[in-house]
Parts: structure tokens; C-alpha cells; sequence
């Protein structure tokens, strides 16, 4: 039922579609902790032994499947965003200088992204992470949303990017997402970082 706390593995990508930000969140704190904070050692080449590197796409992978027996298994979705917001907030509470700074671009007035917008507004807020929204009308042109796209990349002070989607019919998606830095691409939609992830051993660059 959908007020059960856990679900069959088919079902993973569902729960996990709603902890993909907190991931995103969890993994854009390498761009600003990568080069110059002190616990950077900590957090790059060990991540993927302690399984804090695991791409959420890899994690569905995962889930979905008992590798070798093909079996079904039940994930406690619950229990799985928590361990997320509990591990951002503690390490964004361990840095020293600025905190992270997410910027999520919202082009349109779809009210379903007006929400899910805030809510990941909410869950970085939680975790210590400052979150600004950039509201954009409709109107919006690609070369004008590129052009914001371009500031963001080039702005030191935003350590990640992240394109709510959809975006009006008059945009095309992919455009706008291989136009995101690889290093800020919190969504992971950068066409290098969909590719990393298809690889085995490798991570997404944010």
C-alpha cells in the first residue's frame, strides 16, 4: 500500500525518484570541499568504499535486483532518505567557510514543479545547505535560459546547478542540460555524467 513504509524491488525507482535530490544534495558538496576544504581527503577517492559515492542510479540498479538468485528485495524507503539527510547534515555541520549553495532553475508556472521546487528547497535547507530558487517565466527563450545557465557555471560562489524538468515545450531539455558544468550538475544529466554512470567504476565528475 502506499502508506507502507517498505516496497518490492520493482517499485524502487518510485521511492527512490523522491530521495534523487537528497542524493544530488548529498554528492554537490564535492565541488566546493574538492578543492580548497580541509576535509576534502575525506570525501573523494574513499566515498565509493564507504558507499557514500553510489550514484542513485546505481542504487536503483541495485534495488531492483538480488544480484545472482534474481529475487525481489524490500527497501525501507524511509529509513533510506533519513540515513541521506542525516550524513548532508552532518558533514555541511563539519565544514568550515561557507556553506554549500544549491540553485534551482524553474522556468514556467507547471504547479507541480512549483511544489516539488520547494520541497527540494526544504530538504537542502534542513541540511545546512543554502537553496535559492531562480523563477523564470514562460516566455522564456533558450538562448535567454542558456544564458543564465552560463552565469551559474561561471559563478564561484554556486557550488550546484539543477534544471527543473519539464521545461516549456519551446525548450529542448537535452540543450539545456549538457549546457550545465559536469562539476555542478547535481541532477546528473550532463550527457559525461549519464555516460559515467553507464560505466562500471566510474562516478558522475559533481
Amino acid at each position: 500500500p502506499p502508506s507502507s513504509p517498505t516496497m518490492h524491488a520493482p517499485l524502487a525507482a518510485m521511492m527512490l525518484a523522491a530521495v534523487a535530490t537528497l542524493a544530488g544534495l548529498w554528492r554537490l558538496r564535492r565541488n566546493l570541499w574538492a578543492s580548497s576544504h580541509p576535509l576534502s581527503p575525506l570525501f573523494l577517492d574513499g566515498d565509493v568504499e564507504r558507499g557514500y559515492g553510489t550514484p542513485a542510479w546505481s542504487m536503483m540498479a541495485a534495488a531492483a535486483t538480488d544480484e545472482g538468485s534474481q529475487r525481489g528485495q524490500l527497501i525501507d524507503g524511509k529509513r533510506l532518505a533519513q540515513q541521506y539527510r542525516e550524513k548532508v547534515k552532518a558533514e555541511v555541520s563539519a565544514m568550515t567557510g561557507p556553506a554549500p549553495k544549491l540553485v534551482v532553475v524553474n522556468v514556467g508556472d507547471d504547479p507541480a514543479s512549483a511544489a516539488y521546487v520547494l520541497m527540494k528547497q526544504r530538504a537542502a535547507v534542513e541540511c545546512g545547505i543554502e537553496c535559492t530558487i531562480q523563477k523564470l517565466p514562460t516566455e522564456t527563450s533558450e538562448a535567454q535560459l542558456l544564458e543564465v545557465v552560463t552565469e551559474l557555471n561561471t559563478d564561484p560562489t554556486v557550488n550546484g546547478i539543477l534544471i527543473q524538468l519539464p521545461l516549456p515545450a519551446h525548450i529542448k531539455p537535452n540543450t539545456i542540460t549538457d549546457a550545465v558544468d559536469p562539476m555542478k550538475d547535481v541532477d546528473g544529466l550532463h550527457s559525461s555524467n549519464i555516460g559515467r554512470v553507464a560505466l562500471r567504476g566510474h562516478e558522475p565528475r559533481f
